[in-house]
């Protein structure tokens, strides 16, 4: 493959690449997916948008690089990395250093470590697989996320960049025929849904959200467009369609993604089970086919009008700074759609002065664009790079406390572990919380301790369906199989005790025997919530489990959070949630009721009572108790099993 320059002809066509229809769509889509990540629940769906970033990018980056082979017979890989790090990389750094002064100013010792990683993945462009590793949850209404976690996208992007030119080339080397071309990739799509829908019955949510392989399919789709209307082997493009039959493809596919908008959310398991991806994909193609037709068209006349072109021309900014202006600036106190429209103006504001001054200036001279002196360029810029770079690798191994016998006790007095004593095969069961537990279990301090982990993510263990009063969270087919497996897992295991983790989904109102919809502090909820425990006592004698162990939910700080766009019913529901997130005080009520019935075979360990006797407190011994407003960090976690393995010995004592 050739490593010249790009010619001055590619470079025309480059930029004629350029469509207004096309960036109109890209400006209508990257305001939905800001406006769903502000609060616009109707828009539930507004994820799906991504979806369609990535179509549009894999088509127009398809477009030139076929382009330049039809003209040349070659392809400048070096060419086109300088490209795509002129478009991507500058406002990147600007984001990445804007969150690295924020974590050295206001971050703790467990959040200067996560967001010190995330910074140094998203330079790395791997984002996306670190936080599908750490089950980062996209949807958790409840956590602190990282003010990088939206820079997963460009993790994907720059992954496929890597090795989009080499395949451009092979396949135009290989195959003359246009369509066999395009069907080569379409294949290859239809790989990606299908290993996505197997991946999908065990995989965890956060795996199938961030994983490059169950995103590919989208970019693979746009490079078949790419193909099927780029310069064939013999240098001219192909006859286009009826203007009619565009027209009303362009209209399908709006059709589609809106509907996906509006309808889907993001409990919806046939996205990924049913190759869901795959067909929004397609919806996203047949807009970009229609919107290159440069023939009188309503959709395209529409989707051109301004300010939707300049929006698209802007959209990498506004997607960029969004995110940390929503965390930065939550304005809490004032209504939802306030904060929201107050939030919107700065992110637009910030993402046009990024274009006019950094982007664009950079992207068409590279650094020269800048108009700084050459020295400063040369001795400030790559030092800054530097910097930045070091910065957050520092920052991410920013050294843990010492796991020793001076670790801080979580509550005082408490009893000390004895080795060798007790229960030494304990399954734990639970949602995100245990299973953050599990991972950060401080194994060699306690020698013989035999953990089955039988956690999984945002897994509700009640078998009734939970719901948000007008919408249903059906159970998600991993968590299913969990639950399915657990008793046949832990007997394999002979764990003496299941340790159950009380999960966050028992905030969350929940369908009774009868239909009706049952939530705290509802006489039928608690029923609800037994006969669930009932279920669970059942399934832990058939583990061959001695004893259940019940561990309380301990007290959340959430911020007030005041959601536009839903009814008041479902608002008036979610609300409650938090209230119970915050103090799970009633439920914890009927975990303890339910435990004293069952007195020799359930034992209950207070949490609540240990973390926050008189209230919420976010340090214990000088140690932050939460990373994220849900998950108690990795610093706390050795101070959490020093204490609970102990009241589990002391818990096992009477039956041994």
């Amino acid at each position: 493959m050739s490593t010249t320059s790009t010619s001055r002809r590619a470079r025309r066509e480059a930029g004629q690449a350029r469509y207004a229809a096309v960036d109109g769509y890209r400006g209508f889509f990257v305001v939905l997916v800001v406006l769903f990540h502000l609060g616009v629940s109707r828009l539930a769906g507004g994820w799906i948008g991504i979806n369609h970033f990535f179509v549009f990018s894999g088509f127009l980056i398809a477009r030139i690089l076929i382009s330049e082979h039809a003209r040349t017979g070659r392809i400048s890989a070096v060419a086109f990395y300088v490209r795509r790090l002129r478009r991507v990389v500058p406002a990147m750094l600007v984001l990445v250093a804007a969150v690295l002064v924020a974590t050295l100013a206001f971050g703790e010792g467990a959040q200067r470590r996560l967001w010190g990683g995330d910074a140094a993945a998203t330079l790395g462009f791997f984002l996306n697989w670190r936080l599908a590793d750490r089950n980062d949850a996209y949807f958790d209404q409840f956590g602190a996320p990282s003010p990088l976690r939206h820079a997963w996208t460009l993790s994907i992007e720059e992954q496929f960049y890597v090795v989009v030119p080499f395949a451009v080339l092979a396949i135009c080397m290989l195959v003359r025929r246009r369509a066999v071309r395009a069907g080569i990739v379409i294949a290859l799509a239809v790989a990606s849904a299908v290993w996505t829908a197997h991946l999908a019955q065990t995989a965890s949510a956060s795996r199938l959200y961030y994983g490059t392989d169950t995103r590919v399919q989208a970019l693979l789709i746009g490079v078949a467009v790419g193909f099927l209307l780029g310069r064939g082997s013999d240098g001219r493009r192909p006859a286009m369609l009826p203007r009619t039959v565009t027209e009303v493809m362009g209209w399908v596919g709006f059709a589609v993604s809106l509907s996906a908008i509006f309808l889907l959310d993001e409990t919806t398991q046939w996205v990924y089970t049913q190759g869901g991806v795959l067909l929004f994909a397609v919806a996203a193609g047949v807009i970009g086919w229609s919107a290159v037709d440069e023939r009188p068209s309503l959709l395209n006349r529409l989707m051109s009008q301004r300010p939707l072109p300049y929006l698209g021309r802007i959209s990498y900014g506004i997607y960029l700074y969004h995110w940390p202006i929503h965390l930065w600036v939550p304005l809490d106190g004032a209504p939802r759609w306030l904060a929201g429209a107050v939030q919107l103006a700065l992110t637009l504001a910030v993402a046009m002065a990024s274009y006019r001054w950094l982007e664009e200036p950079v992207m068409r001279h590279g650094l020269r664009g800048l108009r700084l002196p050459a020295r400063i360029r040369r001795w400030t810029l790559g030092p800054a790079l530097a910097a930045l770079v070091a910065g957050a690798v520092l920052l991410w191994s920013t050294p843990e406390p010492a796991l020793s016998s001076r670790q801080p006790d979580l509550v005082a007095g408490q009893p000390a572990y004895d080795t060798g004593r007790g229960p030494q095969r304990i399954a734990v069961l639970g949602d995100s919380v245990a299973q953050q537990l599990v991972h950060d279990l401080p194994k060699d301090r306690y020698p013989g301790l035999s953990v089955s982990d039988q956690t999984r993510e945002g897994c509700d263990l009640l078998p009734a369906t939970a719901t948000t009063g007008e919408k249903d969270i059906p159970l998600q087919g991993p968590c299913r199989t969990t639950l399915e497996s657990w008793p046949g897992q832990a007997r394999q295991d002979r764990s003496q005790v299941v340790l159950l983790f009380a999960w966050t989904m028992l905030a969350y109102p929940h369908h009774g025997p009868d239909g009706q919809v049952t939530r705290p502090p509802d006489a039928a909820y608690r029923g609800v919530i037994e006969h669930g425990l009932e279920g669970l006592l059942a399934r832990t004698r058939t583990a061959g489990a001695s004893q259940l162990h019940l561990v309380t939910l301990p007290c959340r700080d959430l911020p007030k959070d005041e959601t536009t766009g839903q009814s008041d019913a479902s608002a008036a529901d979610l609300a409650r949630v938090r209230d119970v997130v915050r103090d799970p005080t009633w439920v914890n009520g009927v975990l303890k009721g339910w435990a004293a019935r069952h007195p020799d075979v359930v034992r209950l360990i207070d949490l609540q009572a240990a973390t926050c006797p008189q209230g919420y407190v976010a340090q214990r011994g000088g140690i932050t108790l939460f990373a994220d407003r849900a998950h108690f960090s990795r610093d706390a976690a050795p101070m959490v099993w020093k204490w609970l393995l102990p009241q589990i010995q002391q818990a096992y004592a009477p039956v041994q």
